[in-house]
């Protein structure tokens, strides 16, 4: 009895081993199977100013079938708020042979395709879309713009309804990034509403100080960023220099009312980054980007601070919080 039990327990043992060998072995080809894309990341801030718009991007591409440490391998990098950067960090991304280069600003879209490796170029940009279409004619890219240039004359208004006898705006825009129809259509806004609207450019950190006490002199009453990745990564320090000096002021996306800021109107950012998932789908599966045209954004949202409107004194007309997506309390 004992000899028959050992010889079933034994057989036993066998079966089990035979079926796992067989189905480790089919889990090995499967996972051998599988390919592995790999997508190269170019932001112009830091990981952490980055963190929501990537997550947003996982998460679409994650619903088209890429997973992050399955089949999907990204190499992240941040040019820190350092441009000159950019160059050196595409032509480390094209050595690296990544099957598509994902980056956020132009001039990450201008590094990238100047990295001269052919790899295709998605783009998410604060540059509009007839800007943004010239520099994709110059290479192998394609993308997503977060900005609609006929949203100016409703940022100022909006401006215009919660600030008191508002005649003067101040333009505040990165001198590096700047497209010069883009900021008349601004002024052209502003004269259309009976405002004055005066520049004032910025190029480094060291630039705002100086930048808000020239502000002040011109007896702004409020501030008009206009967008850009520098303005964009540089958003908190905006708003506090505007709630220091008591100023209005108006952004394209929800982030800058989110830090401080008065309030925006504009795309999602995080829209964008979710788009650019699906380009880079495309593209994976063997469509080129020439064949994929640029898109511009089709829904705005309107966030207001309430707490920064207390800060500076202002009632946010009724039917602005009526209008708006999101009010910060």
């Amino acid at each position: 009895m004992d000899r028959l039990f050992t010889r079933a327990r034994e057989l036993l043992r066998l079966t089990c081993t035979t079926l796992l060998l067989a189905f480790g072995s089919y889990s090995v080809g499967a996972a051998e199977a599988e390919q592995t894309y790999r997508v190269g990341f170019i932001g112009p801030g830091s990981a952490a100013t980055a963190a929501n718009y990537l997550q947003a991007f996982r998460d679409e591409l994650r619903l088209r079938g890429y997973v992050e440490g399955r089949n999907l391998h990204i190499e992240y990098r941040y040019a820190d708020g350092q441009r000159n950067r950019m160059p050196l960090i595409a032509r480390e991304l094209a050595q690296l042979k990544v099957d598509v280069m994902f980056v956020s600003t132009e001039p990450a879209l201008l590094a990238a395709m100047e990295a001269g490796s052919g790899t295709p170029v998605v783009a998410v940009t604060c540059d509009p879309l007839d800007k943004m279409s010239l520099a994709l004619k110059k290479g192998n890219a394609t993308g997503f713009s977060c900005v609609a240039s006929e949203l100016a004359g409703k940022r100022l208004g909006f401006l215009k309804t919660i600030v008191p006898n508002l005649r003067r705006v101040a333009l505040l825009y990165s001198a590096q990034d700047a497209y010069e129809p883009d900021l008349k259509h601004v002024e052209d806004a502003g004269q259309a509403l009976g405002l004055v609207v005066s520049r004032f450019p910025v190029e480094t950190i060291a630039d705002f100080d100086k930048t808000f006490t020239l502000l002040e002199k011109d007896k702004a009453q409020a501030v008009y960023v206009a967008l850009s990745g520098f303005t964009n990564i540089n958003r908190k320090l905006i708003a506090q220099l505007c709630l220091k000096l008591r100023m209005a002021s108006i952004f394209g996306f929800r982030e800058y009312p989110e830090d401080g800021g008065l309030l925006s109107y504009g795309a999602s950012n995080s829209d964008g980054f979710r788009r650019a998932a699906y380009f880079v789908d495309r593209i994976l599966k063997g469509a080129r980007p020439q064949d994929l045209p640029p898109e511009e954004p089709t829904r705005f949202e309107l966030v207001v601070n309430g707490r920064t409107a207390a800060t500076l004194g202002l009632a946010i007309p009724q039917d602005v919080l009526l209008l708006a997506d999101e009010v910060i309390k």
